[in-house]
Order: structure tokens, then C-alpha cells, then sequence
């Protein structure tokens, strides 16, 4: 399934309802979605946590069937903080979401991708890409929290990679 950014929007007993930017319906994501959760011990996500998750289905008129476990590869129990999926940490102003046309999503997933490169050059981030066009993104600070946010969502409409280092260079 695809990969997506969203945001908790609501909280029940068995799971949480979450909005997904850019996708035409939001989702459900069960409490016991995550990698090495069990009744006992499962995450606490509270209503505005972004959370990065996978898309198992989508049933025709329905919400989306979210989960937060790996579908291949290594099991990293959510509680370790080293799990690919679940709660994206850091709500202070350092952390946000940018928006960008899913197309533009697929291509910041490449290796070089031009404005991810760029933007190490001059400023420690990290960025959580959803296929859905939401990126979550965290930098040391609110402004460079900003020349990220900023940076990735003009590289969208930028075609080569010199015209958007160019344009990454101008903002920092």
C-alpha cells in the first residue's frame, strides 16, 4: 500500500479517525496497528498528532484502512522510537506539513531528489514524504522549519535541478 502523511482528527476506543491532506477520503487507523502494539501496551495519539502510516485498502465508498506495521523488511516495536511508521514526533513550531501535488510526492521519494538535496547543504531537517502530497517536516529551528517548508512546496513547480538549487540558495 502507499504511503501516507495524515492527521489525527479523531479518537475512539479501537481506533483513531485520520485525515489525510490531498486524498479525496480520510482514514481509520486501529489502535493495534502498530508494529508489537497489544491492548495493554499501544500508542496514545492524541486529536493533531501527524502520524505516518500505510494504506492496506480502500473500500469502494469508504475511508481508507490504515496501519502503522511494515509490511516487509525490519519489525521495529513502536515503543522503541525506531518503528518506520506511527507518530511523527515534534508538535513545537520546528515541526510541519508542507503540501505538494502527489505527482511532485513521487518524485521527492527518488534518491537525489534535487530540492532534499539542496536543502543539506545548508540546513538539518528531516522529512516524512506521503504519497497523498502531505510532508511532514522538522528542522532545528521555526526558521528553517520555514526555508524547508517553503523550498519544497516552490520545487514543485520548478522543472530542473539547477533552476531549484538556484532557488533553495535564494531562501536560505
Amino acid at each position: 500500500g502507499a504511503y501516507v502523511v495524515g492527521v489525527v482528527e479523531d479518537r475512539g476506543a479501537e481506533g483513531y479517525r485520520v485525515a489525510l491532506p490531498g486524498a479525496a477520503v480520510g482514514g481509520v487507523l486501529p489502535a493495534l496497528a502498530f508494529d508489537g502494539a497489544t491492548k495493554r501496551n499501544r500508542p496514545r495519539l492524541e486529536i493533531g498528532d501527524a502520524v505516518y502510516c500505510r494504506v492496506k485498502s480502500v473500500p469502494p465508498g469508504g475511508e481508507a484502512d490504515l496501519t502503522c506495521c511494515a509490511a516487509r523488511g525490519p519489525r521495529r516495536e513502536w515503543m522503541t522510537g525506531a518503528a518506520t511508521f506511527g507518530k511523527l514526533w515534534g508538535d513545537g513550531p520546528e515541526a510541519a506539513l508542507a503540501a505538494v501535488p502527489a505527482s511532485f510526492a513521487s518524485q521527492l521519494l527518488e534518491r537525489n531528489a534535487p530540492v532534499l538535496h539542496a536543502l543539506a547543504k545548508h540546513v538539518k531537517y528531516e522529512v516524512a514524504i506521503g504519497l497523498n502530497g502531505c510532508v511532514w517536516l522538522r528542522a532545528a529551528s521555526t526558521l528553517d522549519a520555514v526555508i524547508v517548508a517553503n523550498s519544497i512546496e516552490n520545487a514543485a513547480h520548478l522543472d530542473e535541478a539547477e533552476a531549484v538549487a538556484a532557488m533553495v540558495g535564494q531562501i536560505v
